[in-house]
């Protein structure tokens, strides 16, 4: 059918466990980039997410977890099919 697809995924929790903080970071900006395009932006954002612990513990957790992926896929998407049909709510 073409209208759906399957995805075979190979999370590596250990890995993101034990990258320093700007792999981590760096891993963070590729499927969340920063919403400025410059290179000085990027760099800022960058050190202020590994300036912060809280958040940084946060992003290493969501890294290695398939539900968090899971619904970052399915977000963009359901968002896309509601616009198309005009509708809000769940997809």
């Amino acid at each position: 059918m073409g209208n759906h697809l399957h995805l075979v995924v190979q999370l590596e929790p250990a890995r993101v466990r034990q990258g320093s903080d700007a792999e981590v970071a760096a891993r963070w900006a590729r499927p969340f980039p920063f919403r400025e395009g410059t290179a000085a932006a990027r760099e800022r954002k960058r050190d202020e997410l590994m300036a912060d612990a809280t958040r940084m513990l946060a992003v290493r957790a969501r890294l290695g977890d398939l539900s968090w992926l899971m619904r970052c896929l399915a977000e963009p998407i359901a968002r896309a099919a509601n616009a198309e049909d005009d509708f809000k709510g769940c997809f």
